[in-house]
């Protein structure tokens, strides 16, 4: 019951914390992204997928934000192919060191991904982009990132574990 309190107390607290702030937090933006990544090195497993991420600005240089993305990965065997769809769920973070038309970033993600009813492992990716601010509101941009995806296998009663590191190459939306 006490650590019930204490919790409770905490997020209130928070919470009144992020009300006397919301002059400088500006209105949240969502990115939606479409990519394919090509996997290299140990496992050469190749993916595509799509991502949607909430984001605010704490101020016009550096956003922070909760995504979830539909990931599926392809690997198999001559004569034995497999698909296996992954959900990660993310944080985001992006710098935008300049604030002009055509501008110049980096972001990292990181979290854990999941299948349905089952967990897979844990989930990171950093990299570069271009945003291109076509209006007050919206923007396209183009990226490029290095993940990687840890994967939990089973090979005859035996598990192990892969980690599957890809160069990737994605185009996206941001609106608020």
């Amino acid at each position: 019951m006490k650590h019930l309190l204490i919790l409770t107390s905490l997020i209130l607290a928070a919470c009144f914390n992020l009300t006397a702030q919301t002059d400088a937090i500006k209105p949240g933006v969502t990115n939606i992204e479409i990519g394919y990544s090509h996997g290299y090195m140990q496992h050469e497993y190749d993916y595509y997928g799509l991502d949607i991420a909430h984001s605010y600005h704490a101020n016009p240089h550096f956003s922070t934000g909760l995504g979830i993305g539909l990931h599926n990965y392809a690997w198999g065997f001559p004569g034995r192919f497999e698909n296996n769809v992954v959900l990660p769920i993310y944080l985001d973070f992006r710098y935008y060191p300049l604030t002009k038309k055509f501008a110049p970033y980096a972001l990292v993600k990181g979290g854990y991904s999941f299948r349905l009813f089952e967990e897979v492992g844990v989930f990171a990716q950093t990299g570069i982009g271009l945003k291109y601010n076509y209006s007050s509101s919206n923007s396209l941009f183009l990226n490029m990132t290095y993940g990687i995806q840890k994967f939990k296998s089973s090979y005859y009663y035996k598990y192990d574990y892969r980690y599957i590191k890809a160069l990737g190459l994605a185009i996206g939306w941001s609106f608020r």
